[in-house]
């Protein structure tokens, strides 16, 4: 159910926190990666990578390239698995904007006896996972490989996998939602989508109509000087889904230019998060016994809208109800 509301140097040595409004904090064991659908044309993070005179994605002519490790990835996550810890507050921690974790194992250009390819890299990060090394970090793994995931989780994962563990594929049009909605059919634990940059129109309830559902579902344009087009009746329709089938909806954004309407910018977290949505909506959830404030209860909620709640028939704002 739902619903909760630096500057690189020759190390790469990556922020704990980050700028992506959906995570509280991005860590990449390395950085690069290769094209794979028509959402990585504009690629930010190959072109962030290039100003940084970073090579470490894949030529156009297919020509391999060595993935560049952040010699600070495990420091930070410990770093953060303190703070959170300090704070009584779960983190969640995206894996990884720079990198796909589940790519095929790609050799490092700075390598070390016990990295010398992503997939040691990769190996660590879930062994440290599978021992209880982060028991306050919730791990967001988004990735462009989704029929990867169970080929490369540990074997444990397959059928008990931690519970801090989230994965995510990223959808960008029609043909890839019913890629990403028949791969993560078959990943056990929770899953999510990431649908950025929306490039056309998609009818999610169409493609999961024979398999299971996200249990979070971000959307968002894109940004940058070569944006392609986005309409926002594409951001509204997969809202309106969503509400109906009782996932949590975040929208990122239009295209970092443009502000959103206020109705559009509906940003809510799964429940599991323990966070609050941007637009006070609380932790309501569809059948819970509500109230005005102080007064008698009125009914339980029957759907949770952009504008309010639907409770016995009539329509609340946000701010017009309590819990009981």
């Amino acid at each position: 159910m739902f619903w909760a509301k630096s500057q690189e140097n020759q190390q790469i040595e990556m922020a704990q926190t980050s700028k992506i409004e959906w995570t509280d904090a991005t860590i990449n064991p390395w950085w690069g990666c290769s094209h794979v659908h028509r959402g990585c044309d504009n690629c930010y993070a190959e072109a962030l990578a290039n100003r940084w005179g970073k090579v470490c994605w894949d030529k156009e002519d297919g020509q391999a390239i060595p993935r560049l490790r952040v010699l600070s990835a495990f420091n930070d996550l410990e770093s953060l698995e303190k703070k959170a810890c300090k704070s009584g507050q779960k983190l969640t921690v995206f894996i990884g904007s720079m990198m796909d974790i589940f790519e095929k194992s790609k050799p490092l250009s700075n390598p070390t006896d016990d990295f010398k390819e992503t997939g040691d890299l990769r190996a660590f990060l879930f062994d440290a996972i599978s021992k209880g090394c982060y028991p306050n970090l919730i791990f967001l793994f988004l990735t462009k490989r989704p029929s990867n995931i169970n080929k490369m989780i540990p074997e444990p994962w397959l059928t008990n996998h931690p519970e801090n563990v989230w994965f995510g594929a990223s959808v960008v049009d029609g043909q890839s939602l019913n890629d990403v909605a028949r791969h993560l059919d078959k990943v056990n634990g929770k899953t999510f989508w990431s649908v950025e940059p929306l490039l056309e129109g998609i009818d999610i309830r169409k493609a999961l109509s024979n398999y299971k559902w996200p249990d979070w579902v971000i959307v968002g344009g894109e940004s940058g000087p070569k944006r392609r087009p986005f309409k926002l009746e594409w951001a509204e329709k997969i809202s309106i889904d969503c509400i109906n089938m009782e996932i949590p909806y975040f929208f990122k954004q239009i295209d970092k230019v443009i502000e959103p309407p206020t109705e559009m910018l509906i940003r809510q977290w799964p429940l599991e998060f323990g966070k609050y949505d941007d637009l006070n909506h609380g932790l309501f959830q569809v059948g819970w016994l509500v109230r005005k404030p102080g007064g008698h209860p009125i009914g339980e909620i029957d759907a949770i809208g952009p504008t309010g709640y639907l409770v016995d028939g009539e329509i609340y704002g946000f701010d017009e109800i309590e819990s009981v």
